[in-house]
C-alpha cells in the first residue's frame, strides 16, 4: 500500500531562479507592448534583482544587475517605447512557492514499508466524500 505526503523541503538555488524566470516571464505577459503581434527593430533591457534569502533565521542578500542590448542593422530609433514594471514576492513557504511557479512538489511516499521521496509536477488529492443527508 502507498500513502503519500507533501514535505517542505528547502528550496534549491535552481528552483529560486525558475521562479525568478517565471515570475518575470508572468509579469511581461501582462504588458500590452510585448505581446506577440509586436515588433520591434531593438531592444535595451535593463534588469536589477534584489533577492533577501531565508536560511534558518540566516538572511542572504543577493544583488544581480543584467544589462541586455538587442540591436538591428536600422540606424533610426526615434520611435522608442518604454515598458517598465515591477514585480516583487513575498516570503511563502517552499512548497507553495513550488506551486505557483509550476515546479514538481517533493513528496514523501511509503511504498512497501521503505521511504521515498518523489517530486510530483501536480499533486493529487483523494476526492471529496459526498455528504450524507
Amino acid at each position: 500500500m502507498e500513502s503519500e505526503k507533501s514535505i517542505p523541503l528547502p528550496l534549491t538555488g535552481e528552483e529560486i531562479q525558475e521562479a525568478v524566470v517565471f515570475k518575470l516571464r508572468e509579469c511581461m505577459q501582462k504588458n500590452c507592448h510585448l505581446s506577440l503581434g509586436n515588433g520591434y527593430t531593438s531592444a535595451k533591457i535593463d534588469i536589477k534583482i534584489s533577492m533577501t534569502l531565508f536560511d534558518y533565521g540566516r538572511e542572504v542578500r543577493n544583488n544581480e544587475i543584467a544589462q541586455v542590448h538587442l540591436d538591428s542593422e536600422l540606424p533610426n530609433e526615434s520611435a522608442a517605447q518604454e515598458v517598465t514594471g515591477e514585480l516583487i514576492t513575498d516570503p511563502m513557504p517552499p512548497n507553495l512557492l513550488r506551486q505557483e511557479v509550476d515546479l514538481p512538489v517533493p513528496v514523501e511516499s511509503v511504498i512497501d514499508g521503505k521511504k521515498v521521496t518523489k517530486h510530483l509536477k501536480h499533486l493529487k488529492y483523494a476526492p471529496r466524500k459526498a455528504k450524507t443527508l
